[in-house]
């Protein structure tokens, strides 16, 4: 009997849904179909988005993601076509490039739990105005916010140990 994560049925012609439990791996059968997908449902149950760039590239521009969620991975939303995501409280880790180049986010607010942006984690996201960090954030690493063009505002607080090389270059800070 398999375990895991399964694909659901598409609930219309343009809204994928994924049920099941555990993580989602690499398999993207619903790839093929990114031209018409137009919004994203993964149901509870469901731990983590892992495996190389799984929605990459998509167009969609919404997404929903349930409280059971604790991980986004490696390319998990790089290049997709959202302007927000809500990413749920359950969450404390994001791998690298998890939303790297996704060209019309705009703003972002992380959960409490997550400690630590990964390298490369918003790279060319030249619409995000504003994001908000978690309080305990530690670690800011290499190239994050790189190139993130319109990036007014971002909130550095007191617990933050490291800033990694050319994290907040070719942004438009105005305030920190």
């Amino acid at each position: 009997m398999r375990r895991g994560p399964a694909l659901c049925d598409y609930v219309s012609a343009q809204t994928l849904t994924i049920s099941g439990t555990g993580e989602l791996g690499a398999s993207a059968p619903w790839k093929s179909h990114s031209d018409i997908i137009n919004k994203v449902i993964i149901e509870p149950g469901i731990t983590g988005i892992g495996g190389e760039g799984i929605f990459a590239g998509m167009g969609f521009s919404e997404i929903s993601l349930p409280g059971t969620l604790t991980k986004i991975g490696y390319q998990a939303f790089e290049g997709c076509g959202f302007q927000y995501i809500d990413i749920p409280d359950s969450v404390t880790e994001l791998g690298d490039r998890a939303f790297s180049d996704c060209g019309k986010l705009e703003n972002m607010e992380l959960p409490e739990g997550i400690t630590e942006i990964p390298d490369y984690a918003f790279l060319g996201c030249s619409s995000l105005v504003s994001i908000k960090l978690p309080s305990n954030i530690k670690r800011i690493g290499k190239w994050a916010f790189r190139t993130c063009s319109a990036l007014k505002n971002i909130n550095l607080t007191e617990g933050l140990e490291t800033i990694g090389s050319e994290a907040l270059k070719c942004t438009a800070l105005e305030r920190v």
